[in-house]
C-alpha cells in the first residue's frame, strides 16, 4: 500500500546553506534582495510594481485601505472562500457582499454580480480558487461599466494564466500569498502587484513605518516550515502522521483542523504592520526561477487524473482558455466524509471543508446555493510536484474503485 500525504511543504536544494549564509552576514532582516524580488516578481507577473508584505492578508488590507474607500461601502467577493478574507474586509469598516458561485468551477458568478450592485460598491474581489483563474473577461466589463475597482485574490494562483496572460495582472492591484503550506513558501510573506503609480506610491509609503520582525518570530516560522516537512516526507508521515490520521478518522477528527486551530496561529501575521525579510525574499528568488516548472508537474498529474477518472467520478471543469496550477485537484462526491475515509484506509490522505460558504457565517442563512453545496461535496486529492505518475494511477484506481462500490462518485 503507498501513503501519500495531502500536501508537501515546498523547500529547494541549498535552502539552508543560503539562511545560514544569511545569518552570518546578519542580513536577515534588511538587505538588497527585498527590492530584487519584487522587480523580478512584478516582470514575472507582468505589472509595473510589485510590494512585498508579510501576509497576502496584510496585502489585501493595504490595497483596501489605499483605496480611501467609506465606512459602510461594499466590497464583493465570492461566498465560497476562506473567512479571513472577509475579515479584512470587516476591519476596514466595509461590507463584505458575498456573491454564489458557479458550479462547475467554484469560482465567484459573474452571472450575479450586477444584480447586487448599489451605490456603496466600490470594490470585486476576483478570487482564482484553487489556483483556477476566474471569469474575469465578465468581471473587468462589469467593473468598467460601473465603475468599480477589481482586486484579485492569487493566493493560490502563482503562475496561472487567463487568455494567455498571467493572473495578477488584469485588476487595479491583486494580492498573492507565499504562507508556509502554499506552493510558494517564503515562511509566510505574500505580494501586492499592481500597474498603478499612485496606488504603489501609497502602499510603499504605508509599509515603510513598519517594524521587521523579531529574530525569534523569523526563526520560530523556520522551524515549523521544516517540522511540517519532515512530518509530510514520505517515511515520517508514514512512521508518525498517518496512524494519528487513521485513529482520528474513527472520530471524524482531522489533523488539519488540529494545526488550524494550534500550529498555524503561530505563523500567521494577519494585518500586522510587520515588514517582509532580507530572507524571505531570497527564499523568493530562488523559488520564482522554479515555479513554472513545478506548475507543469501540477498540470500534468491533474491531466493524467483527469483522464483516468473522466465519466466516473466528478470534478471541477475547466475552460479552454485557461492554465490552472491545481493548488488542489477538487473531486465533488456525495459523501466526502465516507469516501475520505475509504480513501485513507488505502492510504491516500484527503482533506475537505478547506473553504466555508461564508454567507452563512455566524448562523446567518445562506441564499448561495452553490457555495453551500461546494462545502458539502469538495473533496481536495493530494497533487504536488513530488508525486509521480505511478502515483497519481494509483490515487485514480482507488477513487475509481470505491466510488462504484459505493455510487459517490458524483454530487
Amino acid at each position: 500500500m503507498r501513503v501519500i500525504a495531502r500536501r508537501n511543504i515546498a523547500h529547494y536544494r541549498g535552502e539552508l546553506k543560503d539562511i545560514l549564509s544569511l545569518i552570518l552576514q546578519r542580513r536577515i532582516k534588511e538587505g538588497p534582495y527585498i527590492k530584487q524580488f519584487e522587480e523580478q516578481f512584478s516582470k514575472y507577473i507582468g505589472t509595473k510594481y510589485a510590494i512585498a508584505v508579510a501576509s497576502g492578508r496584510l496585502g489585501l488590507f493595504l490595497v483596501l485601505d489605499a483605496l480611501s474607500l467609506n465606512k459602510n461601502d461594499e466590497v464583493m467577493l465570492p461566498a465560497y472562500t476562506d473567512e479571513s478574507v472577509s475579515e479584512v474586509i470587516q476591519s476596514l469598516g466595509l461590507a463584505p457582499i458575498f456573491i454564489d458561485i458557479e458550479r462547475d468551477t467554484h469560482n465567484i458568478d459573474a452571472n450575479f454580480i450586477e444584480g447586487k450592485i448599489n451605490s456603496r460598491t466600490k470594490v470585486i474581489l476576483a478570487t482564482h480558487i484553487f489556483g483556477r483563474p476566474c471569469n474575469l473577461a465578465k468581471i473587468t466589463e462589469i467593473a468598467k461599466k460601473h465603475s468599480l475597482v477589481v482586486i484579485e485574490d492569487c493566493a493560490h494562483a502563482i503562475g496561472a494564466e487567463y487568455n494567455g496572460r498571467r493572473v495578477g495582472s488584469f485588476g487595479r492591484a491583486a494580492y498573492f500569498s507565499f504562507g508556509i503550506t502554499k506552493p510558494f513558501n517564503t515562511f509566510g510573506g505574500g505580494m501586492i502587484t499592481t500597474n498603478d503609480q499612485v496606488l504603489y506610491a501609497q502602499i510603499k509609503k504605508k509599509s515603510a513605518h513598519f517594524d521587521y520582525p523579531a529574530p525569534a518570530a523569523i526563526l520560530k516560522k523556520v522551524l515549523i516550515s521544516y517540522g511540517l516537512f519532515l512530518l509530510t516526507s514520505p517515511p515520517f508521515f508514514l512512521m508518525i502522521v498517518f496512524p494519528w490520521l487513521l485513529f482520528l478518522s474513527f472520530f471524524d477528527k482531522d489533523l488539519i483542523n488540529i494545526y488550524n486551530k494550534t500550529v498555524k496561529p503561530a505563523v500567521k501575521s494577519g494585518v500586522s504592520g510587520v515588514k517582509y525579510t532580507n530572507m524571505q525574499a531570497l527564499m523568493g528568488i530562488r523559488q520564482l526561477s522554479n515555479i513554472d516548472t513545478e506548475n507543469e508537474s501540477r498540470r500534468r498529474n491533474a491531466g493524467l487524473l483527469m483522464s483516468l477518472i473522466e465519466g466516473k467520478i466528478d470534478t471541477l471543469k475547466d475552460r479552454e482558455t485557461l492554465r490552472p496550477t491545481y493548488y488542489f485537484f477538487v473531486v465533488l462526491t456525495q459523501d466526502t466524509s465516507g469516501l475520505a475515509k475509504k480513501l485513507l484506509r488505502k492510504g491516500i490522505d484527503t482533506g475537505k471543508h478547506i473553504m466555508r460558504d461564508c454567507s452563512a457565517i455566524d448562523g446567518k442563512e445562506s441564499d448561495c446555493v452553490s457555495a453551500s453545496e461546494a462545502v458539502r461535496v469538495s473533496l481536495q486529492i493530494p497533487n504536488y510536484p513530488r508525486l509521480k505518475q505511478e502515483d497519481m494511477r494509483y490515487i485514480a484506481g482507488i477513487l475509481t474503485r470505491e466510488c462504484k462500490k459505493t455510487g459517490t462518485g458524483t454530487r
